[in-house]
């Protein structure tokens, strides 16, 4: 590879599923993050996805490590829309009350599974 000492080891190819993957989230982080482009910003990002359902998926931990770091420590899950919604309108009405209130370091990402209204326990 470039940059690599002389004599050293040629390194790893990635195999053809874990390429994909890497590509795959790499297009992924890029999107997320256009939702917020600078300090003032704010949005929400849902990831309507069983993929990153903890509950829902043995690779969510997987998949949810291979999101950008700024974004998995304000990751919050909910199983109801209803749970959803009503976080996100509180979400919008603080920030419209106290727009400072948009920094990054206040963001909240919400992540969700499809589906209806229902339980799952």
């Amino acid at each position: 590879p470039a940059g690599a000492p002389p004599g050293a080891p040629p390194a790893p190819l990635l195999g053809g599923g874990a390429w994909y993957k890497l590509q795959a989230f790499r297009a992924y982080n890029q999107a997320l993050g256009r939702c917020i482009r600078n300090q003032k910003d704010y949005g929400a990002i849902l990831l309507v996805d069983a993929r990153f359902c903890e509950g829902n998926s043995p690779e969510a931990p997987r998949n949810v490590a291979s999101l950008s770091k700024w974004l998995r420590p304000r990751i919050q899950e909910f199983n109801k829309p209803s749970e959803a919604m009503f976080h996100l309108k509180q979400f919008f009405a603080e920030l419209e009350a106290d727009p400072a209130m948009g920094r990054l370091s206040q963001e909240r990402i919400v992540k969700g599974e499809t589906g209806g209204d229902t339980d799952r326990s």
